[in-house]
């Protein structure tokens, strides 16, 4: 029999962990840029999830559920497939039409979890769109957020942190909004700065995550925090379990069509300590 891998990989402690990590990475630091290129296949110590939606269809029996406000187009894999995989969703030709496409939850900040997605809108004039985690909601056809400029939450959401934009605001463009269970975690908004306004049909990436019961977010490789992180009132309940979310919604009585290149999702195993 050739000599082969797979008896000694499946031998060694703790294969595919942290622990495997700092047999790499023990020289370098905890931090490395290496190190946390790996860490998504760390399986042992981290849980992660990927979807490039290159299949035939979304998984909505085991996964996601997509839904809608007014009349439109649900999210769904187009019947012409797009670039490397997508899934699209047009609102209806009605101010107020809104698609969403959320998951289940899994996610948690006392995981240390973080949601990323790859997303364009054709249309960015008399827009809404939202995402982020979000532990529940009693309507999950609308985004969360009814109100950014007094902010205020709608559908009895509890823990969130959320990228939010409406043109119909007083701010148009985008903000980081955040709220907690927990007591004197409040509703509040942060204006992103650099301002951040969507481009017409051109792909984005936004990262949102709670390190504990800290928020934060990345915007297209830009990082935005919350501006004194030692604040309760802008923290997250961090042992909620949390769902990806995305909503688009029209501002106008012109349809909007989102498209989502992919979505990933990860976090520890272990709950954080400190």
């Amino acid at each position: 029999m050739p000599i082969g891998q797979g008896d000694a990989y499946a031998k060694r402690r703790f294969p595919h962990s942290l622990q495997h990590l700092d047999q790499i990475e023990n020289a370098q630091g905890t931090h490395s840029a290496l190190r946390q290129f790996l860490y998504p296949f760390a399986r042992q110590s981290a849980s992660h999830f990927y979807d490039n939606f290159d299949r035939k269809a979304i998984d909505t029996t085991n996964y996601w559920t997509a839904s809608e406000t007014g009349t439109g187009t649900t999210f769904a894999v187009p019947a012409t497939t797009g670039l490397n995989g997508t899934v699209v969703g047009v609102t209806g030709a009605t101010s107020g039409n809104c698609e969403t496409l959320y998951g289940t939850r899994n996610w948690a900040g006392d995981n240390n979890c973080w949601f990323e997605i790859r997303f364009k809108i054709d249309v960015v004039t008399n827009l809404s769109f939202e995402t982020g985690l979000i532990d529940s909601a009693s309507d999950l056809a609308l985004p969360t957020v009814s109100d950014v400029d007094t902010p205020a939450l709608a559908g009895g959401t509890s823990d969130l942190a959320v990228v939010h934009l409406d043109t119909s605001q007083t701010l148009t463009t985008a903000a980081f909004v955040t709220d907690g269970s927990t007591a004197n975690m409040n509703t509040t908004a942060y204006t992103l700065s650099p301002v951040f306004t969507p481009t017409a049909d051109t792909f984005h990436i936004i990262t949102v995550g709670l390190a504990g019961d800290i928020p934060f977010c990345m915007v297209d490789g830009a990082r935005f925090t919350t501006p004194t992180t030692g604040v309760i009132g802008q923290r997250v309940e961090g042992g909620t379990l949390l769902r990806p979310f995305f909503a688009v919604r029209a501002r106008s009585a012109a349809a909007k069509t989102a498209t989502i290149d992919y979505v990933a999702l990860g976090q520890d195993r272990a709950a954080r300590t400190a």
